[in-house]
């Protein structure tokens, strides 16, 4: 029988992810920053205190290709800033809705993000469609003018006394309450 070769030791020990910094660059000033602020938050609830998420959001009144411009401008200024102190952010994240606008200009704020590395995000065809989503699945087509009633009756429904408002400070929060979808119980009247 021949020597047995030593075996190496494993490596002990699990790696863990570093924390790093985010930059959330949003269309409204409010609504969109303030839901994500829950949205951030919640899970930082959720996961040990040193890998907790370090997200500046910023809401800038601004739409598409300009908000684009706009994040960019920040990026820039970040990466001037690195060789000092201040640690630039790992992701920019370019939130807006398609509105409006053309597709042309909707088309270009998307390729503009992918160029420059950053994960865009948007809604069609505003941020309120996107919270109906937190109490059931639709697909089908409902013009915006209608989604403030719908989120009422979906509040009424799931018994919160709260009208929606935009810019409500905690609208996260009463989503998550309220809006079973979201936790994967669906109880609305239009998934019965």
């Amino acid at each position: 029988m021949g020597s047995r070769k030593e075996r190496t030791p494993r490596k002990s020990g699990i790696l863990r992810q570093e924390k790093s910094k985010w930059l959330v660059v949003c269309e409204g000033t409010k609504t969109e920053p303030n839901y994500l602020k829950g949205v951030i938050e919640f899970m930082n609830t959720k996961i040990p205190q040193d890998m907790q998420l370090d997200v500046t959001i910023t809401g800038m009144g601004m739409n598409t290709t300009s908000l684009v411009d706009k994040a960019m401008e920040l990026q820039n200024l970040v990466d001037r800033k690195k060789r000092e102190v201040l640690i630039p952010y790992k992701y920019t994240i370019v939130v807006f809705d398609k509105d409006s606008f053309s597709d042309n200009d909707f088309n270009k704020a998307i390729q503009m993000c992918e160029k420059e590395g950053y994960i865009a995000c948007w809604s069609n065809q505003a941020v309120e469609y996107f919270f109906l989503l937190h109490f059931f699945y639709c697909d089908s087509g409902i013009d915006r003018k209608d989604y403030k009633q719908k989120i009422d009756e979906q509040f009424a429904s799931h018994g919160c006394s709260q009208k929606y408002q935009k810019n409500l400070l905690k609208i996260f929060h009463i989503f998550y309450q309220y809006g079973g979808f979201i936790r994967g119980n669906q109880t609305s009247k239009e998934n019965s």
